[in-house]
């Protein structure tokens, strides 16, 4: 993402891409690493150029997240789902991320936007670090076998293409129904963490700006918790 972003800032089209076969200082959501280790993977972003506004970056994550889950359903047979906002999943362990970073004009307008994702492919089971070892996989792992990186990466790229097309032409309103087929937290209780105190609820939809609707005759206080 920060060499496409720098790329994008000397004119590079929309649709350009950045590939690395490592990296060593790969990052996820709200500053958190994420381990790319050499050859093992597909870590790649995808520049998009578009005069969205701003408050529409939410919602292309979680549509990106949608589109790669589906072709990576096709292309290796698992039953990948999706993780609000944009985690890729196979049986409650994480194959991948995405991460989109902009920049914005004056008056709120997306200028551009680098969709970053990160994808485990040939990742051993040996090779996850062990505080990743419950929670991380790779489709090597879950298919018993190693993967062509160019397929996959063939394959995801068409589906981001296909997905900035139809979100440029409908926005989040046409990956909603895909989203709730393939949600692994849709019906189930989500922890909120706030100023307020810890929050349980139940998650009933995503609403089209991509943020989750949850059931307020469900939401139980935790410990430090103030008022219902």
């Amino acid at each position: 993402n920060a060499v496409l972003l720098e790329l994008a800032q000397t004119g590079e089209p929309s649709g350009t891409v950045v590939l690395a076969d490592e990296q060593t200082e790969g990052r996820g959501r709200v500053g958190r690493s994420w381990f790319s280790p050499k050859a093992r993977g597909l870590w790649v972003s995808v520049l998009v150029r578009t005069d969205a506004q701003a408050e529409r970056l939410a919602s292309l994550s979680v549509a990106c997240a949608v589109a790669v889950a589906e072709g990576l359903r096709v292309i290796s047979g698992l039953d990948v789902r999706v993780k609000w906002p944009n985690d890729l999943m196979f049986e409650e362990r994480k194959l991948g991320g995405l991460l989109v970073e902009s920049a914005a004009t004056a008056d709120g307008s997306i200028e551009f936007a680098s969709v970053g994702l990160g994808l485990n492919v040939n990742l051993r089971e040996d090779e996850i670090p062990p505080e990743l070892a419950t929670r991380a996989t790779s489709l090597a792992v879950c298919l018993g076998r190693d993967v062509s990186r160019l397929e996959v990466l063939r394959t995801v790229l068409l589906a981001l293409e296909e997905c900035f097309e139809e979100f440029e032409r409908a926005g989040m309103e046409s990956f909603r129904e895909r989203w709730r087929e393939l949600s692994v937290l849709l019906g189930r209780k989500v922890l909120l963490q706030g100023a307020q105190g810890d929050r349980v609820a139940s998650v009933v939809d995503i609403a089209p700006t991509g943020a989750l609707l949850l059931d307020r005759k469900s939401v139980v206080w935790g410990r430090g918790g103030g008022g219902g």
